[in-house]
């Protein structure tokens, strides 16, 4: 979503992003593929982001890409909090304050715990309304809702190919390999914080028309 100087057109804009698109379910297969799907992205772009992905507020998938800043972790709470508090995107009420209302003070909540800045996008279940968040920190706050709304309209529409399949608890993974230090298919390494037995270093890479996930190496996390 662009930047535009009519906020009342923009903020028109984003309560329709919010009715566009209800899950039939969300589970953590789901929240593993949004997840790597956000990182997929933001590298696409070579801008580091911090992103998390909670079921009433239960973390599904948490992740900070490498240049991140350690105060993206605290951006993403504060946003959380308020999409959970208003049942609301981060950035609806971004675009709130900067015409001059501050509903805050009146709400009870403090800029300590609530931050009105884009990159939270509420996650809602057809007939049980939201249940979750999207967080991304580390853009241009307009930037982080862009991509979370992307990301929610990818995983309704089935459009993420993104295969963790060899990824899931009880699972395992269906690769393992050390890359060569030529090998021209390695793409992003990272950890994340699995079940012991899945966890390790894993890559982000292209196959074919998606992009799958395989563990390097396993090591205790």
């Amino acid at each position: 979503m662009e930047q535009t100087d009519n906020i009342e057109a923009l903020m028109e804009r984003i309560k329709e992003q919010e009715t566009m698109y209800e899950f039939d379910r969300i589970d953590e297969e789901l929240a593993l593929q949004m997840g790597f799907y956000v990182v997929r992205r933001a590298r696409e772009r070579g801008k580091p982001v911090a992103t998390r992905i909670t079921l009433n507020r239960r973390t599904l998938f948490s992740l900070s890409m490498a240049g991140t800043k350690p105060e993206s972790d605290n951006w993403l709470r504060r946003k959380e909090n308020l999409a959970y508090a208003t049942n609301q995107s981060s950035y609806f009420w971004e675009c709130w304050c900067e015409q001059g209302l501050h509903p805050f003070e009146w709400r009870g909540m403090s800029y300590e715990d609530y931050a009105p800045a884009g990159g939270c996008f509420p996650l809602c279940i057809k007939g049980a309304g939201m249940v979750g968040t999207l967080a991304i920190s580390g853009m241009a706050s307009h930037e982080d809702h862009a991509l979370a709304f992307e990301t929610v309209e990818k995983a309704v529409r089935g459009e993420l190919d993104i295969d963790v399949s060899g990824l899931m608890w009880g699972e395992q993974p269906t690769e393992f390999a050390t890359p060569a230090e030529d090998d021209s298919s390695a793409g992003l390494f990272f950890r994340t914080a699995l079940p012991v037995s899945l966890g390790g270093l894993f890559e982000l890479f292209p196959a074919g028309k998606n992009t799958a996930v395989r563990m390097i190496y396993l090591a205790a996390v």
